[in-house]
């Protein structure tokens, strides 16, 4: 199952908010964010699924031009006055979107324990540190 259907599945069975889905939410540009919601307690929120994680250069969204133009979209819509969610894959779980839901309506939500991220796909070497080592 794709990322972004995942995210609808659990965000319906969280009984999350209406999802404007592809808002367009700039005047000038053809910025779009994967959901948004308008009226929450929480003020006017946007949700971006981010794909391609694990594909490095090869991914939209982790190459640096791609990388750049994300900041620069997501920047502007924090300018603009919305909250900015991004959620990857890993994220995308029955805890967090609850949590996620929760916040939305001005709740408190539970510790976030049993989040974890997802293990390095290529481990470094034992006492090898990736900051220094090429």
């Amino acid at each position: 199952m794709k990322p972004r259907e995942k995210f609808l599945l659990l965000w319906k069975a969280n009984g999350g908010p209406k999802l404007d889905e592809e808002h367009k939410f700039h005047t000038k540009r053809r910025w779009k964010h994967d959901f948004f919601i308008a009226d929450s307690p929480r003020g006017s929120v946007a949700i971006e699924i981010e794909g391609g994680i694990w594909l490095g250069r090869f991914a939209r969204h982790t190459n640096p031009a791609g990388y750049w133009r994300d900041c620069e979209k997501y920047n502007e819509s924090l300018i603009l006055g919305n909250k900015v969610i991004r959620l990857a894959g890993p994220l995308i779980n029955d805890l967090y979107i609850r949590r996620l839901v929760l916040w939305l309506r001005g709740g408190q939500q539970p510790p976030a324990e049993g989040i974890q991220p997802p293990l390095r796909k290529n481990k470094p070497a034992k006492g090898r540190d990736l900051r220094t080592s090429r």
